[in-house]
């Protein structure tokens, strides 16, 4: 989970679906008009919870739940997030339901998601997640919230019995990724092809990597010469 610059007002259409559901004559549509382009250029083309992307079962998602059909948080713009189908079944409505479940915005700055939350995994194919709170960083007033996170977190790349299939597919994917970043450190620091390696160390650990966090905690934990490179 990284930070999330919102840009975007919301679509206008938004506003003309909610009207039509208050009038009570239609049901409106929250996926309307460019809603779902937009929110997957905001979000970059990746689940906001697992870091996936370019995946055809990206969805929209209430990061509130709009329990017994409230409107207002049907159709507000900022509780609408861009997820995988995977992740918003694991999430569904078990968060963000009372003061106890919250779990943390990345969109909001003064919530820094990528510095409460540490992300490790053990580079080899069938190791376990281990996904944390940082209590060294993390402020006091969102440590539920964190907490919460880092639950559904740990929930999610390392599944159930349920939920296997897909969450070894997913372990698939962030091993790949590792891999090859951490093929790309060693070479680097071997003088192997030193610009090319360099490059892409760089571009692994652009927000728009996928799974970035997990790279970016292996470089705060031991190369902090690559935290320069962070956008």
């Amino acid at each position: 989970m990284i930070n999330i610059v919102r840009k975007q007002k919301a679509p206008e259409c938004l506003e003309i679906e909610k009207q039509k559901e208050i009038s009570g004559k239609k049901e409106g549509k929250y996926d309307c008009g460019e809603v779902k382009s937009i929110l997957k250029r905001e979000f970059l083309n990746k689940c906001y919870i697992c870091e996936t992307s370019k995946i055809t079962d990206l969805q929209i998602e209430h990061f509130e739940p709009h329990q017994k059909k409230n409107i207002e948080l049907k159709f507000d713009w900022n509780n609408l997030f861009f997820s995988c189908s995977y992740c918003n079944g694991k999430k569904s409505n078990n968060y963000n339901t009372d003061n106890y479940n919250r779990i943390l915005d990345c969109t909001k700055v003064e919530q820094d998601v990528e510095n409460w939350i540490i992300y490790r995994k053990t580079i080899t194919l069938k190791s376990k997640f281990d996904i944390s709170v940082n209590e060294k960083l993390v402020e006091k007033d969102f440590l539920k919230e964190t907490q919460n996170t880092v639950n559904l977190l740990n929930n999610i790349y390392n599944g159930n019995q349920k939920t296997k299939e897909k969450t070894e597919n997913l372990n698939d994917k962030i091993y790949g990724e590792l891999k090859y970043f951490q093929n790309a450190i060693e070479k680097y620091f071997s003088e192997i092809e030193t610009d090319k390696n360099l490059k892409r160390i760089k571009f692994k650990l652009s927000r728009k990597s996928d799974y970035v966090s997990f790279k970016r905690w292996i470089v705060k934990e031991n190369y902090p010469e690559f935290i320069q490179y962070f956008d």
